[in-house]
């Protein structure tokens, strides 16, 4: 499944968070979202996932509007915990 993100513009209420995100994800492929506490992390996996409200833009999944999509045909998301990782033994 490819995932398409165009013009993105989410928040909460009326604050904007998110604001002319655009993305691709090929058939595939994978994508690693990096930033610092308060870069929109979340709010943009949130927003994939449908609990955070969309103001503007589009997010397609094969060409397909999300919101048509029956749940069993979301994106599959994973969310790494915040916070200091360490390796084993550190």
């Amino acid at each position: 499944m490819s995932l398409r993100v165009q013009d993105l513009v989410a928040g909460y209420g009326a604050t904007v968070v998110l604001d002319g995100i655009s993305l691709e994800v090929a058939r595939g492929g994978a994508l690693a979202i990096l930033g610092r506490n308060g870069a929109g992390k979340t709010s943009l996996l949130r927003t994939l996932m449908g609990y955070t409200t969309r103001q503007r833009g589009s997010i397609t999944l094969d060409g397909q509007p999300l919101e048509s999509l029956p749940v069993a045909h979301s994106p599959l998301v994973l969310a790494v915990p915040t916070g200091t990782q360490r390796p084993t033994g550190a």
